[in-house]
């Protein structure tokens, strides 16, 4: 539950930028029409964290339709995705000030690099 609650954060900051992103384009960046999105580095301790997060970003793509998503090879772009880490907060308390309730704060960088000349087209982190 704990790592389904961290990647639903974590795509919403990633959605978020990528609304941003959308919404300032009058088309698609640079003939872009198809991503590719490997496995996202990891660099805490948190299992799976990695392959979560890129499975819920290959969903959001194609569930928007946008752009295609393909395999690394055949892109016109990369999504590189990078969990930097993750920190479980209390977030409310029992009237005992025992904790009830943690808010997870999730700090994700992202790169959008055009393949044919390795351009990055947009960097959030």
């Amino acid at each position: 539950m704990r790592a389904s609650q961290t990647i639903r954060v974590a795509l919403v900051a990633l959605c978020i930028g990528g609304c941003a992103y959308y919404s300032t384009s009058g088309g698609l960046l640079g003939g872009i029409r198809s991503i590719g999105i490997p496995v996202a580095d990891n660099q805490t301790s948190e299992f799976a964290v990695a392959e979560r997060l890129t499975e819920r970003a290959i969903d959001a793509y194609a569930e928007d339709g946008q752009l295609r998503v393909v395999d690394e090879e055949s892109a016109d772009a990369l999504l590189q995705l990078n969990v930097i880490s993750i920190e479980d907060r209390p977030f409310t308390y029992t009237t005992a000030e025992q904790t009830e309730q943690y808010r997870f704060a999730v700090l994700v960088a992202a790169e959008l690099v055009r393949l044919e000349d390795g351009e990055v087209l947009l960097t959030l982190s």
